[in-house]
């Protein structure tokens, strides 16, 4: 079996659900690892007797899939999440959107509203 570079608990594995990351997988007999982009939408843990190894339930991060494909913990040897540009990118549009000035006709529109919410 390929030895991992770190170990996957329990509560290190939950705390990946629902985020993207970029994984190394390594199987026994193949030559190089393959890298991956990954978002992990849920775990099994493992169940002595049960289920011995854990697995995360992945989807690509670029394309599409059905269902979820397994990534088993014992073949990851690197695990790192990646940022998620989607939502800085609507953090910062919308700081730049609040910035820009606004037509005269919007702006009146907008002190009549407020001046109305604040009598009722």
């Amino acid at each position: 079996m390929p030895s991992p570079t770190h170990t996957l608990d329990a509560v290190t594995a939950v705390g990946y659900i629902g985020k993207p990351v970029h994984v190394e997988l390594e199987w026994d007999g193949d030559p190089e690892p393959m890298w991956r982009f990954k978002h992990i939408v849920g775990v099994v843990l493992p169940v002595h007797g049960v289920n011995d190894i854990g697995y995360f339930l992945t989807v690509p991060v670029i394309g599409s899939a059905d269902f979820p494909d397994e990534t088993y913990f014992d073949s990851i040897r690197t695990i790192r999440t990646l940022p998620v540009i989607r939502s800085r990118a609507r953090c910062t549009s919308g700081k730049v959107l609040s910035r820009l000035p606004l037509p005269q006709l919007i702006q009146g529109q907008a002190k009549s509203m407020e001046g109305e919410r604040h009598h009722a």
